[in-house]
């Protein structure tokens, strides 16, 4: 397994390296051709401290510390997929397991798998019988299930004891669940595989929200304000509802005090911005102020249609459509907030979270400042209140080599490291953008007319306007 993963990221660090010299290269041709200059190469808009530009093109969080695991999971996110031969075979195998035949055949292994939920997952032998097979599920499927067979002949009851399957840990549990969620879905899965798959999914489910349920109710009464007026105004409502806090639970990978955290951060900053009068229903339209309203009209920040080839669902944010004058922090997180509350209602999105391209091309230092005064009430909101997974943020800034330092300095400060890790950063032209973006799972129908793509904003005002419908039907 540590093989595997080694390559995986031998192969990002490669992809990425040559991203960042195709980049470069162009770069220079281009300015060759043209017979421009860079000021900051002469040493201007630097103050003269160095006379090159060196651009940190591709995955930004390549070189920071991490274990292996968070390495490959940083992959994983990125690129929308993670390439692992022994897990894709392994879900093969459980597949093949219910279409072993005679039925009586597989008896013994799925006696095992009632036993032990995590057998596909934690158990060092699926992994030896599918090697044993050269990685062939079916075979690697009858030689499991012969084996159990034995075992059981042998050994009676006892051949199912706790003790003979290893202790899961926490990512076992999770990666379970992602896989139940498949198995329970498929069409062609035996019928006793789906079954357990679907018991072990309302399980973990009411689980863990009663666990999240403890945490939130031995936090102070002063950290519960939020949501204890939304509860007081509708005590059967959105605060109460399961499906609310499976959202909070999928934002953190199940770990419930996270969740729990994450849940009365939103809660209160729920209050705070949109008052005591709606806190116990959806935010609609009406509800946002007049610059809320601006920016959303102008599609700052905009969702693409459809999902990446991986389900990631695609926003855009243009630093040069934001409204001119002073930006008010309060209507930006309403707009935001509006956004992408509605959107997380869809449980597929919520699973498999966003992937953002945030554009600064044509963006001015002045433009620039103006953000700064927003970045850390949109950074409370994203980073610590909605649950939301963002999985990778795309950075273009185009031919502004100039002042790239600044454009990550006031990224970092709103997401922090964690989201750093996820961050990759693009050069040149909208043509060359949108080629980068399809090794990252998206296509050209899924990226906006002005970075290379083909949506036209005709869409973002048809979002809008579905939306003003449905409130209004609603209502």
């Amino acid at each position: 397994m540590s093989t595997q993963s080694g390559s995986i990221i031998e192969q990002a660090r490669s992809r990425s390296i040559g991203s960042r010299s195709s980049a470069s290269m162009a770069n220079n041709e281009r300015r060759q051709q043209s017979g421009a200059h860079d000021p900051e190469e002469e040493g201007e808009g630097n103050n003269g401290a160095d006379s090159t530009v060196t651009v940190p093109v591709g995955p930004l969080g390549r070189d920071l510390p991490m274990t292996v695991e968070e390495r490959t999971k940083m992959i994983a996110d990125i690129y929308g997929s993670q390439p692992d031969l022994v897990q894709d075979r392994m879900a093969a195998l459980e597949v093949e397991i219910g279409r072993i035949q005679p039925e009586y055949k597989r008896e013994a292994v799925l006696t095992a798998l009632r036993s032990h939920p995590l057998l596909f997952v934690s158990s060092a032998h699926s992994t030896i019988f599918l090697s044993g097979e050269e990685f062939d599920p079916r075979e690697g499927a009858h030689r499991m299930a012969r084996y159990w067979e034995q075992r059981e002949r042998l050994f009676g009851e006892r051949a199912y004891d706790p003790q003979v399957f290893s202790e899961p840990k926490a990512e076992h549990y999770l990666l379970f669940y992602e896989r139940s969620l498949k198995l329970a879905s498929e069409k062609d899965a035996d019928e006793t595989m789906s079954a357990i798959a679907r018991e072990y999914i309302k399980n973990v489910h009411r689980a863990k929200i009663e666990a999240l349920d403890r945490i939130m109710n031995s936090f102070p009464p002063h950290a519960r304000v939020g949501l204890t007026e939304a509860l007081s105004r509708d005590p059967n409502g959105l605060a109460s509802s399961d499906e609310h806090k499976l959202k909070f639970l999928r934002a953190e990978d199940f770990h419930e005090q996270r969740a729990a955290r994450r849940m009365i951060k939103y809660w209160q900053l729920k209050l705070e911005l949109f008052g005591s009068e709606v806190i116990h229903r959806k935010i609609v339209l009406s509800d946002l102020s007049e610059q809320a309203v601006e920016m959303l009209e102008l599609g700052s920040i905009r969702f693409m249609p459809g999902t990446d080839k991986h389900g990631r669902t695609i926003f855009i944010m243009t630093m040069t459509m934001l409204p001119d004058g002073d930006l008010s922090d309060v209507a930006m997180a309403q707009f935001a907030w509006y956004l992408i509350d509605n959107e997380l209602d869809d449980v597929p999105l919520q699973r498999n979270g966003f992937v953002g391209i945030v554009s600064y091309n044509g963006c001015t230092r002045e433009t620039m400042g103006r953000f700064s005064s927003v970045r850390k009430l949109l950074k409370r909101l994203i980073v610590e209140c909605l649950p939301v997974k963002t999985r990778a943020v795309h950075l273009y800034v185009g031919d502004q080599y100039a002042w790239w330092h600044m454009v990550l300095r006031t990224i970092f400060l709103v997401w922090g490291r964690m989201h750093h890790q996820r961050m990759v950063l693009h050069v040149g032209t909208g043509e060359m953008l949108a080629s980068e973006l399809e090794k990252f799972g998206m296509s050209r129908d899924q990226i906006p007319i002005e970075l290379g793509g083909g949506v036209k904003f005709d869409n973002w005002n048809d979002w809008i306007e579905n939306m003003r419908s449905s409130e209004s039907s609603e209502n």
